[in-house]
């Protein structure tokens, strides 16, 4: 369950990285996170090639969620 966790922020904090967003977790905003889920959910599935389903969008937004 950690590594699960650890594997979201890693994923997270690279979304972030890679559009120029802050990491700090005081400067991240409700706006950050709401980009990072559209990611999520227009994100194919690494395994399947199809949409990432609702259920994972939500697992992976339970984390950063907390931030905002």
């Amino acid at each position: 369950m950690i590594v699960s966790y650890l594997n979201v922020g890693e994923e997270f904090v690279k979304f972030l990285v890679d559009r120029g967003m802050p990491t700090s977790a005081s400067a991240i905003t409700r706006e950050h996170v709401g980009h990072y889920i559209v990611h999520l959910q227009e994100r194919p599935n690494q395994r399947t090639g199809k949409l990432l389903s609702p259920a994972t969008v939500a697992r992976q937004y339970t984390m950063p969620r907390s931030l905002s």
